[in-house]
């Protein structure tokens, strides 16, 4: 989790220290420092002053959540981009989704999420790993079927 402000602060539990390997570890520290780099936390509390100032507007309910999960999606990115491996983020992604869910208090700016609808602060898993395989795709210089060559 990724706590900024004057102090910025990236907390790891023992939990996520023993469940990872080294390359998945790397890429969620760099998600979480992209989030710091970003500034991230800042924005999100702007985001939601701003839902709670339009409560009157039905549109401001969609807000806050789609801001978030849009950090969520540029940091997933940063972090392959930076790390040159989107797939042990997604590998990562894949593991926290198989364990308990910590409390939704201790979410934060962390990795973690339940994902899922417009009302939710963090993309599907599924939706993130689909995208760090096509960034990865990407980074190799294009998908396979591109580089096949025709049958004549």
């Amino acid at each position: 989790m990724a706590v900024g402000g004057a102090e910025q602060t990236i907390m790891l539990s023992l939990g996520l220290l023993t469940l990872l390997e080294r390359d998945e570890m790397e890429t969620v520290i760099a998600h979480e420092l992209m989030h710091l780099k970003h500034h991230d936390a800042e924005f999100k509390v702007f985001s939601r002053v701003l839902s709670r100032v339009l409560f009157f507007d039905p549109f401001s309910k969609f807000f806050d959540p789609a801001v978030h999960r849009e950090r969520e999606y540029l940091a997933d990115e940063a972090s392959g981009r930076t790390t040159g491996k989107p797939t042990s983020l997604a590998a990562a992604l894949l593991k926290l989704a198989g364990t308990p869910a910590p409390a939704p208090s201790a979410w934060g700016l962390s990795i973690w999420g339940p994902g899922g609808g417009l009302f939710n602060r963090y993309p599907p898993i599924r939706e993130r790993v689909q995208r760090l395989l096509l960034l990865s795709d990407l980074l190799r210089g294009g998908s396979n079927r591109e580089k096949q060559k025709p049958i004549q």
